[in-house]
C-alpha cells in the first residue's frame, strides 16, 4: 500500500515526549508520530540512541534519558524525507544535518506507529501492513502528547 506522509517534509520537529509504553514525536503544524514499539537515532556514521537505551546507566553518573539525548540532535531540525520499509512497514525520517529516525515494527501481532496531520493518519498494524484512518483521533485510545 502507498501511503503519504510528504507533510513531514520541511516541518520541523518540536519536541519529543516519553509515556509509560509511549514515545511522541511533535512536529510543527500539529503533525505527530507515536511508537509503541523500539526507535533508533543515527547519523551518517553511528546510532546516537535507541529507545532500548532509555534508563540504562552505562557507567554514566545517571541512567541515560533517551528523550534528552534524542532532543539534542533533532528538535528544531527539519524533516527532508522519509520512506517506509516495504514488508515491514518501518519508517525512516530523515532531518537535516544527516540525522535518521527510524521507527521499526517489531510484531506480527501489535501496531507499532501511529502519524497524523490533523484528523487523518497512518497507523503501522502488526505484521507491518499500514491502514489509513479518516478520523484517527477517535482510533488513537492514550495519547498524551
Amino acid at each position: 500500500m502507498s501511503v503519504d506522509l510528504s507533510w513531514l517534509i520541511g516541518k520541523s520537529l518540536v519536541k519529543l515526549t516519553k509515556e509509560e509504553f509511549t514515545w511522541g514525536f511533535i512536529f510543527s503544524e500539529g503533525g505527530w508520530v507515536t511508537i509503541e514499539s523500539a526507535w533508533r537515532l543515527f547519523d551518517s556514521e553511528k546510532i546516537i540512541v535507541t529507545s532500548a537505551d532509555h534508563g540504562h546507566p552505562f557507567g554514566l553518573p545517571k541512567p541515560l534519558d533517551a528523550v534528552v539525548r534524542a532532543s539534542a540532535m533533532i528538535v528544531g531540525k527539519m524533516v527532508t524525507g522519509y520512506s517506509i520499509r516495504e514488508r515491514s512497514s518501518d519508517l525512516v525520517i530523515e532531518f537535516e544535518g544527516n540525522f535518521y529516525l527510524e521507527m521499526l515494527q517489531l510484531s506480527c501481532g501489535y501496531d507499532a506507529w501511529q502519524a497524523a496531520l490533523g484528523t487523518d493518519g497512518i497507523i503501522c498494524l502488526g505484521g507491518g501492513s499500514l491502514e489509513v484512518i479518516d478520523g484517527i483521533a477517535k482510533h488513537i485510545v492514550v495519547r498524551k502528547i
